[in-house]
């Protein structure tokens, strides 16, 4: 049996304690000591077999020094919880324990894992050295800044935390681990973050009896195993089975596997790819090809949890006005004008139930937004009234100032294009105000555009966020 302090690299075999070196058993001097903290973690040789062949022994040397010089011993490893941050530095890696999770800077990688909650966490990475803006589109500002304190884990080989329900752990390559406090792995990188340019995918340990389910409304079968979409929002009219993508995009998935459930919602605006196990059986990965890696998991165990947990971070749904649950009558398209009056009027003779009346775009002008084809729609404003008079709302297929902006925020990057984006929205705005007032309805008023100097957008985060938003 190998002795303790035996070290095995390949084909060397090192005493540390005597300084005694062999390869293929013969005899080797070392001339120095090896630090103390390799001899620590040569308590658990287990962990520290690296099979290097045909290396020389100062790369040897090196690499363990590099790989050890990360950790402290088991019992200085432990962070009393409220205890300052720390970081442990080597020359290629450094850890900071934070008070709510950790990070973790390699070869100018960062990644950053802190805990909303006990059963919420938020990955963030960047190969840049500098984790992007701290911002979102889609989770509340309330949840997204939510902290609670956590017990930081730094042992042999593992970097991470725990919380009252889940335990975090990250390996010296940046691969991460999640797992519940009874063992059970929930999800695991099965490689690092592979980045490509701006770009990056993600990759994760997928099982034979994995389920997934989300994605919103996406055609094909309900579990997403062994399926591959796209997230861009598409027109896609008499769209089939195979068609991808479609209308929205919704990515947040859960992952079913053995009674327990996980939730991940990728925060990422641009064109993003879902891939469970499509081209590799034994993994799923997501990615984009620009924007941050960020990243919300919701543990259950049961799916129904993660589904309140997801409305905890996005915000639950408004409640609707009491009218929209009655009968609302709805086909492609009436026109003309006469032909909706005469729908209503049916409907009420014949005393069936209803609230609402849609029309579709051939009210519009050539399908443009906020307009009203005149030919067809000669009297739109009156018509109006006499359905409210009716006791009809009128529904209008159309494209909203708040839609319009969020349309064009996948192509806005950073500023570019802002100055023709802002005067679409000025002729939308004008479009909406003319039909406002043909209805009577109050003045619409306009957004506060942003200011512009070149090609910069010269804006902070609270101020676009709220105009945006108006």
């Amino acid at each position: 049996m190998e002795s303790p302090s035996i070290a095995t690299f390949g084909l060397f075999e090192a005493d540390l304690q005597s300084g005694e070196l062999w390869k293929a058993g013969k005899r080797i001097k070392i001339k120095s000591q090896p630090p103390k903290v390799l001899s620590i973690l040569l308590e658990h040789p287990g962990e520290l077999q690296l099979r290097l062949w045909k290396v020389r022994l100062p790369l040897l040397l090196s690499f363990a020094l590099v790989f050890s010089g990360v950790y402290h011993s088991p019992a200085s490893a432990q962070n009393p919880a409220g205890s300052p941050s720390t970081a442990q530095r080597s020359h290629n890696i450094q850890v900071k324990t934070l008070p709510n999770g950790i990070q973790i800077s390699a070869h100018g990688t960062i990644l950053r894992i802190t805990a909303l909650r006990d059963d919420v966490l938020r990955v963030r990475a960047a190969d840049n050295g500098r984790l992007p803006e701290d911002a979102s589109w889609a989770v509340l500002p309330s949840s997204r800044t939510a902290s609670i304190q956590t017990v930081p884990e730094i042992t042999a080989g593992r970097m991470g935390f725990h919380t009252a329900s889940l335990r975090v752990m990250c390996d010296a390559a940046l691969r991460l681990t999640i797992a519940d406090l009874a063992g059970k792995v929930l999800q695991q990188d099965s490689r690092s973050i592979e980045w490509h340019g701006h770009g990056f995918h993600i990759y994760k340990q997928k099982f034979a009896d994995s389920h997934f389910f989300g994605l919103g409304d996406k055609p094909g079968p309900l579990d997403r195993a062994g399926k591959a979409f796209t997230m861009w929002n598409s027109d896609s009219f008499g769209w089939q089975e195979s068609t991808d993508p479609i209308y929205k995009s919704i990515p947040y998935f859960i992952d079913y596997r053995q009674g327990r459930a996980l939730g991940v919602l990728f925060d990422n605006t641009w064109r993003t790819y879902f891939d469970f196990g499509h081209k590799a059986p034994d993994q799923y990965s997501f990615g984009a090809p620009d924007g941050p890696v960020d990243y919300y998991l919701m543990y259950g165990p049961d799916p129904k949890h993660v589904v309140e947990t997801y409305a905890w971070l996005t915000g639950p749904t408004p409640l609707p006005p009491l009218w929209s649950l009655g009968f609302q009558q709805s086909r492609y398209s009436y026109y003309p004008e006469s032909r909706v009056i005469e729908i209503a009027d049916r409907l009420r003779a014949d005393h069936i139930p209803a609230d609402a009346l849609y029309l579709d775009i051939d009210y519009q002008d050539h399908n443009r937004p906020f307009t009203v084809d005149t030919a067809k729609f000669p009297h739109f404003s009156e018509m109006i009234h006499e359905l409210a008079q009716m006791e009809f709302h009128s529904s209008h297929y159309r494209l909203t100032h708040r839609e319009a902006a969020r349309c064009q925020l996948r192509s806005l990057r950073h500023g570019h294009r802002w100055r023709s984006l802002c005067q679409k929205f000025r002729r939308h705005h004008l479009h909406r105000h003319r039909m406002a007032r043909s209805l009577g309805l109050p003045r619409l008023h306009p957004p506060d555009y942003p200011p512009m100097v070149g090609n910069t957008l010269q804006w902070p985060t609270q101020r676009r966020r709220r105009w945006l938003l108006e």
